[in-house]
């Protein structure tokens, strides 16, 4: 066992190099395949129809509403800046010892996963469900989703590096944490802006 650590501990570098590598290739050629194959098809269709057609109610949809538009003058969903700064006030009081380390995981984190997303959309341009599916998507979400790729899904993606990042610091939150991913990836498929399996490599490559 002491064997193992020590050998991962030496070659984590090269680990950490195959694990982007594998990352980084699989998310382009799942990226091929979600619009190539007819299985991914018919699935993605048949459960965005399914959640589209199922229960919606005004209150549900005013719950989601915060978490699928930007409500500040940003790029990055808003709800982001709440996050970060509970995580961050949290780690200043309790955890200051490892506050700095906390600050460059971010940066980090946020650095390899928009870099694969941006590969992603360079070789990979999916067209939105609301194109081509019922949806109940307004005016303004189809004018600030329509021109980005609906493979993978950005918020999903984000939602799950930032929780992953915060219960390696935090283990109590990592319930809670999961369902607050999977809630933002199903809000995503609700809303009409995503199909199920750009959720799924969201929440993977996050």
């Amino acid at each position: 066992m002491i064997k193992i650590k020590e050998l991962v501990m030496e070659h984590s570098l090269h680990i950490l190099l195959m694990l982007f590598l594998t990352l980084l290739l699989g998310s382009v050629g799942v990226g091929f395949l979600v619009q190539k194959n007819p299985l991914l098809n018919s699935f993605d269709t048949f459960f965005y129809e399914t959640i589209h057609k199922g229960y919606h109610h005004p209150f549900i949809d005013t719950i989601m509403y915060p978490f699928n538009y930007n409500f500040l003058p940003t790029i990055v969903p808003s709800f982001f800046y709440f996050l970060f700064a509970f995580f961050l006030i949290y780690m200043f009081i309790f955890k200051r010892s490892v506050f700095l380390w906390s600050i460059f995981c971010l940066i980090i984190g946020t650095f390899v996963a928009g870099f694969i997303t941006s590969v992603d959309w360079h070789f990979v341009f999916r067209e939105r469900p609301f194109v081509s599916l019922p949806n109940t998507v307004d005016d303004i979400g189809k004018n600030a989703w329509k021109d980005w790729s609906s493979f993978p899904s950005g918020h999903t993606r984000e939602t799950a590096l930032y929780t992953t990042i915060m219960t390696g610091f935090i283990p109590q939150l990592k319930i809670p944490a999961l369902i607050f991913t999977f809630f933002i990836g199903y809000s995503r498929v609700y809303m009409g802006a995503h199909f199920p399996t750009d959720v799924i490599a969201g929440a993977i490559i996050g």
